[in-house]
């Protein structure tokens, strides 16, 4: 089973390289592979998101993507490393 990590910027696919050691297999892309996981930095946004995804399924025949990533709060009830589970989600920028 081949899976992907992707991360919207650097810093939130770091640990990951650091951990598999991937080589740079594609440098305009920011795509890295090593055994069977493929880490890969999307940009930021829904779109850059789906773009680089559907890359990686066609070219990588990734089978399992895992999106990770950072977020902020606008409460000070939450530290850092807690996790959310929303009783529902929409689109921020959606009509």
């Amino acid at each position: 089973m081949k899976i992907a990590i992707i991360g919207a910027m650097d810093k939130e696919i770091e640990r990951y390289l650091e951990l598999y050691s991937p080589k740079l297999v594609d440098e305009q892309r920011k795509i890295y592979a090593a055994q069977n996981i493929v880490i890969a930095e999307s940009g930021i946004g829904k779109v850059n998101s789906a773009m680089l995804t559907q890359h990686l399924i066609d070219k990588y025949n990734v089978e399992v993507i895992i999106s990770s990533g950072c977020a902020g709060s606008l409460t000070n009830d939450l530290k850092v490393l807690d996790v959310i589970i929303p009783p529902y989600v929409t689109y921020h920028d959606f009509l």
